[in-house]
């Protein structure tokens, strides 16, 4: 394993949700509050964006071509090119206009599973966007969701709740897409910050961002910690694998707490670590 590499000087306020596209060997992810999404392509340095009217929280890869958009209340296709997008689904009451997206992720059949967040605590849902554009809670009670990923066994999906510092397990089935027997995989204590985005690489260890952490936490299968990869940022928000063999860990930030006095000239930039253990490929949405 390599140092951390400064990759991209973006300067995002929240940037989130890394996506590798083996398809065209590029990483997207979001600026959320920004409504951007951000694309670079490593082989030749390209660096592009797209601005929407309307937060983008998530990004997942269409196996039909284009993207889907996780924005504030809705899913969304994204064609790849234009600013437009076209409505898939709404799926929060019209009643709890504080509900709204926040992170997600693909599985491995090509369902998206998106999580939310509510003003009011321990309240949001843990939805799942099938291929026929159906939607379905598949649990609730969480506060802010954030990182989602699955084994390489495809027998658990890791969860994480941001504030209560907590990073879930379930027990998960492929073929109908059911989770269930909800325990602690990782309980974050407060001095090492607060769990955000994560992904599993292929031997099944865990890689957790830290937000106000200023670090990586790489966690072994059975949750215990492996190790411990420092950033010059506080807020570490998401990472994903990519590259041609998928040992480039891209890492996403955010921009510091306003009452934060360290220097951090790099918040809000993209990172890079070189590692020996590859990751999983990105499943694509089915529908």
């Amino acid at each position: 394993m390599t140092a951390v590499e400064h990759v991209l000087p973006v300067k995002c306020r929240l940037g989130e949700g890394p996506l590798w596209s083996a398809r065209d060997q590029q990483l997207y992810w979001v600026d959320a509050f920004a409504g951007i999404v951000h694309s670079y392509h490593p082989a030749s340095g390209a660096h592009q964006s797209t601005v929407f009217d309307d937060w983008v929280t998530c990004i997942a890869i269409r196996k039909s071509g284009g993207f889907v958009l996780a924005m504030r209340r809705k899913l969304a296709y994204w064609d790849g090119s234009s600013a437009g997008v076209e409505t898939l689904a709404e799926p929060f009451p019209a009643d709890k206009p504080e509900m709204r997206f926040n992170d997600g992720a693909v599985d491995p059949a090509g369902r998206f599973w998106i999580g939310g967040v509510t003003a009011n605590e321990y309240a949001a849902p843990l939805l799942r966007f099938d291929a026929d554009h159906s939607v379905h809670e598949m649990d609730s009670g969480f506060s802010v969701s954030n990182g989602i990923a699955w084994s390489p066994d495809r027998k658990t999906m890791l969860f994480t709740d941001s504030p209560p510092r907590k990073i879930y397990a379930y027990h998960y089935d492929l073929a109908s897409g059911a989770i269930r027997g909800r325990r602690v995989f990782a309980d974050v204590p407060t001095s090492l910050g607060v769990p955000d985005g994560l992904t599993i690489d292929s031997a099944g260890y865990v890689w957790s961002a830290h937000w106000d952490g200023w670090r990586l936490t790489r966690y072994a299968p059975d949750g215990s910690i492996d190790r411990v990869v420092p950033l010059p940022v506080a807020r570490v928000t998401s990472c994903i694998f990519g590259g041609p063999n998928l040992t480039d860990l891209y890492i996403t930030s955010a921009a510091p707490a306003e009452n934060d006095s360290k220097p951090q000239p790099y918040a809000g930039d993209l990172f890079r670590l070189q590692v020996d253990v590859p990751g999983q490929p990105e499943p694509e949405f089915a529908g």
